[in-house]
């Protein structure tokens, strides 16, 4: 018994799409898609692995090291929204977005950290 439909040339593309268009990288991929959509959403997720920074920054300190590594953060950030504007490419959106959200989240924690010590 088939479980899933054999699909054509163009509806191949079209699962795909939806793919890029509803998965967020990162999250369970579930069993019961179609294995089209799975496999795309597999290679999204090995794309971000194979582009996205490595190890967590966590905070921004007032320390050059970790000053310098926010600043790469950031140049990174922008190189893929500039490779995003110039290409099109959905996944390096995906990329970009997901770099975005580091950078929001390092200056939220360190936003959170400096009204933490007034108080203290």
């Amino acid at each position: 018994m088939k479980i899933w439909k054999d699909l054509s040339t163009e509806e191949v593309q079209e699962y795909k799409q939806w793919a890029n268009d509803n998965y967020i990288p990162g999250t369970p991929i579930d069993a019961l898609w179609h294995p089209v959509i799975r496999e795309e959403c597999a290679f999204m997720n090995q794309f971000m692995n194979d582009n996205f920074i490595k190890g967590e920054i966590g905070h921004i300190d007032t320390t050059k090291t970790e000053y310098k590594a926010f600043i790469e953060m950031v140049k990174e950030m922008r190189s893929a929204q500039k490779q995003y504007f110039s290409t099109r490419d959905i996944m390096v959106l995906k990329l970009s977005k997901a770099l975005e959200k580091q950078v929001d989240d390092a200056i939220d924690k360190k936003s959170n950290d400096n009204q933490q010590n007034l108080f203290q």
